[in-house]
């Protein structure tokens, strides 16, 4: 931690207190075990929402505070005796509360070294003894031990043994001592309440079950010790560590109904009750020592654990048993220890709703062992154990959600589903004096499944049948590449499982895919007709149970087969005189239509003017020189003047084999000198093409074979337009068969 420094020699610390300013603010507190992600449970209007705490042995009433310290009558009755105790004791916080709490500076020394010696974020605080403390002022007014001061010394039982002559006792270790407690408990609470959402929410959540645990607690505190002359004096007590182990049973109902238009924003909690378990009282010396036990019960949902800007209504209801075992032990700035949780289920999981969107209600119920040191005001630590119910309601109509089938229409589907999954959380937390909050989650189980429900009665929710893409046509013999994804409205991106039946009698086959990603599957047809393809989507990765099929049919046939149209255009450059019809788009050139037309609405037609100019769209053309003929253009989108040659390029998603190209040119406009290359891993070679290409050709429509050629994108490369305008390459369509 950082510290002031001080003069050479000198405890920059104890010179802090000396000199009494307040410029340091170190945390404070102990280590606390929470349930809780918060410091406070917050109720529906915002407020704190402790249920009263019963101490049926110990009370405090403040007398007098500072910044970071407090005097308080401490009162209780004695485990050992019966008998009743009052006692003033002084509660600081810290190095504020060491500077200006009024202490004698001979018991500061201690607290003063131990915050020295303590990481910056571990927070500490000191319960020191007011009868002591005045004591000790005494004697070192006198300049010598007072009678009572060494009485109160006698009241401790030291290992030494009794007190003897001033010699004996000068020798004696004056250090501080680790002093445990600890009791074991069981005890079973129900978890019944309902809460009122609100935030857009009109209806209800409501809590039932129960909660059982059977656990040991112990605290260990560390009591100080200071030398005042001779006398080895106890003067107050800190927080040292809790350690909580045993197990826990929960029994979690979680029911949400109402009307939906929400999406939460922050952290909601109740405190559904705080049943205490046990204290203990004591003396350790002349210093009085409360240590309380209790089990606070909260309900609530995480920062957005309940979100969907949807309107619509919803009920469901999750019911589970979370059983298992916890072993922590904290300090205030460390935690440590194991847990292991499992769940079983309590019956069937009734949902209903009616919503267009997503909710996602995120719903947990905490039970908590909270271990105290005089009050949760001073310092506590708290062990949670934290099962969620986490549903998911997603609800669909329309027709923006994908074409299906391939027919070219987006079909019109529905969906209303509901998915239940399961989580523990074992939390940590810590506070002291209501403002040193120490929280974190320790350990949590991996999120489970619970179920899948389709809520939509007759065919069941039709979006949950996944996406077929492919071509419409097919060759007999050759291979044709389909692919499957589930449709876009889908809201869940797992792995899915899917079946496709290829119609012709042939073996089923599996595919899997992210949800959101096209899966491709490859199949070639025996023989000519009219095969019906089934895409099947199973489960998901997740556990969800789909069972959804979309079904359509292809035509194999033996007549040449133009792919064409299933692949991207694009070119080098493109000439935009004007927006609409006078933009010479790439798509044009496998439109499917084989005007030879002079005008935009027709042909690719490449730019000759400046780049920079927006209405000349120039892409890239670096490609005229990967490996091809070349020309030296220089890049897009620059002050330059692209010249020829110029290129057009077909892409396909995978690679196909091709015999024949058909390119049909602007009559009157008839491309003069050009070349047709395909893709060879990163090279373009220029195809060995029957007819050789032509120069100065003056038909519209060119027929080029060659043998089979295997690749993934084709391209006509031109160096030359007709001698009326020789700057402009103009192709109409193209055609290629495989």
């Amino acid at each position: 931690m950082n510290i002031p420094a001080g003069t050479p020699g000198q405890n920059p610390l104890r010179s802090l207190i000396s000199q009494n300013p307040w410029p340091l603010a170190c945390a404070l507190g102990l280590l606390v075990f929470a349930g809780s992600a918060w410091s406070q449970a917050s109720a529906p209007g915002g407020k704190a929402a402790q249920a009263p705490e019963p101490k049926p042995t110990y009370s405090e009433k403040v007398l007098e505070q500072g910044d970071g310290w407090q005097l308080v009558l401490s009162s209780g009755v004695l485990d050992e005796t019966g008998n009743p105790y009052s006692e003033r004791m002084y509660m600081v916080n810290g190095a504020k509360g060491i500077a200006g709490v009024p202490l004698p500076d001979t018991l500061k020394v201690g607290m003063i070294d131990e915050l020295a010696a303590a990481r910056e974020d571990e927070p500490i605080s000191f319960s020191v003894s007011a009868r002591v403390a005045d004591e000790v002022q005494k004697s070192e007014e006198l300049g010598r031990p007072t009678d009572e001061l060494i009485r109160l010394a006698s009241l401790m039982e030291e290992e030494e043994g009794p007190l003897g002559a001033a010699s004996e006792l000068s020798k004696r270790s004056c250090g501080d001592r680790d002093i445990s407690r600890n009791r074991s408990f069981s005890i079973s609470a129900p978890l019944t309440q309902n809460f009122g959402i609100g935030g857009g929410f009109t209806g209800t959540l409501a809590l039932t079950g129960s909660a059982a645990v059977s656990a040991n607690g112990e605290v260990l505190i560390k009591l100080k010790r200071a030398k005042v002359w001779f006398v080895c004096i106890p003067y107050g007590v800190r927080f040292n560590h809790a350690r909580i182990q045993g197990s826990a049973n929960v029994q979690q109902g979680a029911t949400l109904s109402g009307t939906i238009n929400y999406a939460n924003s922050e952290a909601r909690e109740w405190q559904i009750a705080k049943p205490h378990l046990f204290s203990l009282n004591f003396f350790i010396g002349p210093v009085p020592v409360h240590i309380g036990f209790n089990l606070p019960i909260t309900a609530g949902f995480d920062q957005g654990g309940i979100t969907g800007n949807v309107t619509g209504s919803t009920t469901y209801s999750g019911n589970r048993t979370f059983s298992g075992t916890f072993d922590y032990l904290c300090t205030s700035s460390n935690c440590s220890g194991t847990s292991q949780f499992n769940s079983t289920g309590l019956g069937p999981q009734p949902a209903t709703g009616s919503v267009s969107g997503r909710f996602q209600p995120n719903i947990f119920a905490q039970v908590g062992v909270r271990a105290y040191l005089y009050t949760e005001g001073l310092a506590y630590a708290q062990v949670g154990v934290r099962p969620y119910l986490r549903g998911d309601l997603w609800g669909y109509h329309g027709n923006t959600c994908g074409d299906a089938n391939g027919d070219g229409h987006f079909e019109t589907v529905s969906a209303l589903t509901f998915d239940l999954d399961w989580q523990v959380h074992v939390t940590g937390q810590a506070d002291t004096f209501a403002t040193n909050v120490w929280k974190r989650s320790l350990w949590a189980s991996p999120r489970w499944h619970i179920g899948f429900w389709d809520l939509l009665g007759g065919n069941g929710s039709t979006a949950m049948s996944p996406m077929l893409s492919g071509p419409a046509l097919v060759p007999v013999g050759v291979p044709e590449t389909f692919g499957a994804r589930m449709r876009p409205c889908w809201p869940y991106t797992d792995t899915v499982q899917y079946r496709m039946n290829w119609g012709d009698g042939s073996a089923l086959q599996a595919l899997s895919g992210p949800a959101a990603s096209v899966v491709s599957a490859s199949h070639a047809w025996a023989a000519v007709g009219m095969p019906q393809l089934t895409l099947t989507s199973l489960q998901d990765s997740h556990g969800r149970s789909l069972n959804k099929s979309t079904t359509r049919s292809v035509q194999a046939s033996n007549a040449p087969i133009n792919v064409a149209p299933r692949a991207l255009a694009t070119a080098s450059s493109t000439l935009c005189s004007s927006p609409g019809a006078h933009c010479y788009s790439a798509a044009r050139v496998n439109d499917g239509s084989t005007s030879t037309s002079l005008g935009g609405q027709h042909s690719w037609t490449n730019a000759v003017i400046d780049c920079s100019n927006p209405l000349s769209i120039c892409i890239s053309p670096a490609g005229v020189n990967d490996g091809g003929d070349s020309g030296g253009l220089g890049g897009s989108n620059t002050a330059s003047t692209p010249i020829l040659p110029q290129w057009v390029r077909l892409s396909w998603p995978a690679a196909i084999s091709i015999r024949r190209i058909e390119l049909f040119t602007t009559s009157g406009f008839e491309i003069r000198e050009f070349v047709i290359q395909s893709l060879s891993g990163t090279q373009w070679i220029t195809l060995s093409a029957t007819p050789s290409f032509p120069t100065n050709s003056t038909s519209t429509q060119l027929s080029f074979s060659f043998p089979p050629v295997t690749t993934q994108a084709i391209r006509v490369l031109g160096r030359s337009g007709p001698a009326i305008q020789p700057e402009h390459m103009r192709i109409n369509e193209l055609q290629v068969y495989r």
